[in-house]
């Protein structure tokens, strides 16, 4: 199985995806368009704050329910 796979490449994010990404994205192609143009807000803003080399924290309470071996 392939794996979903972007790029969002310079100052503007254009898209550059494989085929998993679109299927993933329910068949919406998107290659080559600004991201502005395909993602909402918060997805933007989680894409430049990881451009900008920060991270998301996720606190470990939201890991409990998947994954209750991390939660410890």
């Amino acid at each position: 199985m392939p794996h979903c796979s972007a790029i969002f490449w310079g100052q503007d994010l254009i898209v550059i995806h494989n085929l998993a990404w679109e299927k993933a994205r329910g068949g919406l192609d998107g290659q080559a368009t600004l991201a502005r143009d395909s993602y909402g807000h918060e997805a933007l803003g989680t894409l430049r704050t990881v451009l900008r080399g920060r991270t998301v924290k996720v606190g470990k309470h939201q890991l409990r329910p998947c994954f209750p071996h991390l939660a410890n």
